[in-house]
């Protein structure tokens, strides 16, 4: 298996796409450590798979996340693979109503543990490796009362495109997965719904990118990885 043989993080584990990579890491016989700033639902996720190693962690400070990818390089000496995974929103309000807070808010959620986690994980990362930033469909597009939510995960995407090459010469792919999120389907309009509907779906996905038959990253169209679902980190 191709997985046999790597370490992998995943972060906001606790969560339904977190935890969906997990097991399915986990299932191909991955060395994992969790991350997530729930200890309960972490224990949970342990006991649910056995044998993890987990980690709590506030993913916006500094000094978490690099407690994380020391506590993994003690354990195994480096990493192979990382799903960056965080996602938050905040309330829908129009860009004229929102707060400088609100939009903090959403920079601070989103985009710093982002950062963070390739600031403080990339060079642990072996050559050859894989990561996966979570952004989402709004990281492409825009929404009525998403402004912090979009200019954050317009980030997200920005920060996965740099990445990608400066990682280019240690061959690690970077790539970004943009999960929409479900919407009623209006049948007198005509509107339909087509595309990944739960976590599990979106975890084939990320284990596609994770894995070694993954798009190289120096291919532009390989950065962004769109599907349709839930979203739920």
């Amino acid at each position: 298996m191709p997985f046999a043989d790597k370490v992998a993080i995943v972060t906001g584990a606790a969560g339904e796409v977190g935890a969906a990579v997990a097991r399915a890491l986990w299932s191909r016989g991955t060395t994992l450590l969790v991350v997530d700033p729930d200890a309960e639902a972490l224990a949970a996720l342990d006991r649910d798979l056995g044998g993890v190693e987990t980690f709590v962690a506030d993913l916006t400070r500094s000094e978490d996340v690099a407690g994380y990818v020391a506590r993994a390089c003690e354990l195994w000496g480096g990493v192979d693979l990382f799903f960056n995974n965080v996602d938050v929103e905040g309330p829908a309000r129009l860009l004229t109503e929102s707060s400088e807070a609100d939009f903090d808010a959403m920079i601070d959620a989103n985009l710093r543990p982002t950062f963070l986690g390739l600031k403080h994980t990339l060079p642990h990362v072996r050559d050859g490796g894989a990561v996966v930033n979570m952004a989402s469909d709004m990281a492409v597009v825009g929404a009525v009362g998403f402004g912090g939510y979009a200019a954050s995960k317009h980030g997200v995407l920005g920060l996965t495109k740099v990445a990608a090459l400066e990682c280019e010469r240690r061959k690690i792919r970077v790539n970004a997965v943009c999960p929409g999120r479900l919407r009623e389907v209006d049948l007198d309009a005509g509107v339909s719904i087509d595309g990944f509907r739960t976590p599990e779906e979106i975890a084939d996905l990320v284990i596609f990118l994770l894995s070694d038959g993954g798009p190289l990253h120096h291919r532009p169209e390989a950065h962004v990885g769109q599907v349709a679902g839930n979203g739920n980190s």
